[in-house]
């Protein structure tokens, strides 16, 4: 029974110290050395012992399962993420990225799957994050996760960031919850384990690899579509921190740690904020080619989960914000659960007189935090 128990801690309850930090990538996507620039300061800080890069895979075995085996030896997965990550393409012209046989989607898929190892997105050469739709079922999740952007004309200060994001996560210990240990068991072993968890440190007991979701009590949320307004948001977010505060504005992922599943997040998020600013710019609604629908009639669109959520609260204030010379859509143009927006009163923001908007602006969102609209 201690033989049995001593092989499963040795397994299950290892220190994060003797973890890795794996970094995916497709070689074909990347031709400016970032990855070699990133594995030199991952190196550096960590020590090549905790790096792994490229893998030594044995054609004796099957890939997924020698990444089985090797994933027990990681804790934090990279993935990163360049121009043509998406479009690669084999010798037959298939996008490589769906094939199943792909070695980094493989990699990615087995990672995803895994509780108790954390994956984040690293954006290098302006690539932007994936969309859920252009992703394989297997990795789909991939999209949900906050990413982290390494800019050829901010490097040394991303690079900082994102090893410092990665040094938090080292300060942690890894351990898997005994009850599901317990259940992988025969029912006459289960028993030496739980007597065996006074062994173990409680504030390690209570330590679950997967990334903890932390919700902080923001008071305005800022929703809008990246490819739209992401270029008014960022100036307008750092407007409205300085003047409620960094901790009460909460907007896009760089509110969320990186890694985090942000779906999840955001529900929580909208559910106690009491103002959310919904950014309209000329294209908020999508547009497709092609005579498509916008992306605001897909279910899984998140602009539109967002406003969905957000006017169905009777806690909140919901505020159209028109930026770039938008209109605001007719109710013909958007989906049944939106419709109700277009009978809010909006607010337009400038660019001939954006400091004189934005200012107005705070000043009537700093009276309306006040009010309660169920009172009204």
């Amino acid at each position: 029974m201690t033989f049995i128990f001593s092989y499963f801690r040795k397994l299950i309850f290892l220190p994060m110290t003797q973890k890795k930090i794996f970094v995916n990538y497709r070689h074909s996507d990347l031709i400016g050395g970032e990855v070699s620039q990133l594995f030199q300061a991952l190196t550096k800080e960590f020590g090549v012992n905790s790096i792994e890069i490229d893998l030594e895979f044995n054609s004796q075995l099957k890939y997924d399962m020698y990444l089985y085996r090797e994933a027990l030896n990681w804790d934090t997965v990279l993935v990163i993420i360049g121009p043509t990550w998406l479009s690669s393409q084999d010798s037959e012209g298939k996008f490589k990225i769906h094939s199943e046989t792909d070695f980094v989607r493989m990699e990615i898929s087995a990672c995803l799957t895994s509780p108790d190892i954390r994956v984040i997105p690293v954006l290098i050469g302006g690539a932007e994050l994936p969309d859920r739709d252009d992703l394989p079922n297997a990795i789909k999740d991939l999209s949900l996760l906050t990413p982290l952007e390494l800019r050829t004309d901010a490097w040394e200060w991303n690079l900082h960031c994102l090893i410092e994001e990665l040094k938090n996560r080292k300060d942690k210990k890894t351990i898997f919850q005994l009850d599901t240990l317990a259940e992988s068991l025969p029912p006459d072993r289960t028993s030496d384990i739980f007597n065996k968890r006074d062994e173990i440190p409680i504030q390690q007991q209570a330590e679950i690899i997967e990334p903890k979701i932390t919700v902080q009590a923001p008071k305005i949320f800022i929703s809008h579509r990246k490819l739209d307004t992401q270029s008014d948001c960022r100036p307008l977010s750092t407007a409205l921190r300085r003047g409620f505060g960094k901790e009460n504005i909460f907007f896009d992922i760089s509110s969320l740690e990186a890694g985090t599943r942000f779906g999840k997040v955001i529900e929580q998020t909208l559910a106690i904020s009491k103002i959310i600013l919904v950014v309209i710019g000329p294209d908020w609604a999508g547009t497709k080619p092609q005579n498509e629908l916008p992306r605001i009639f897909e279910e899984n669109d998140w602009v539109r989960k967002e406003v969905s959520i957000a006017l169905s609260q009777t806690t909140s204030w919901v505020i159209p914000i028109l930026v770039k010379n938008a209109s605001m859509p007719k109710r013909s143009e958007l989906p049944d659960d939106l419709q109700s927006l277009v009978e809010i009163q909006h607010f337009e923001i400038s660019n001939t007189r954006w400091d004189h908007d934005v200012k107005t602006l705070i000043r009537h969102l700093k009276k309306l935090i006040q009010k309660n609209p169920e009172e009204l």
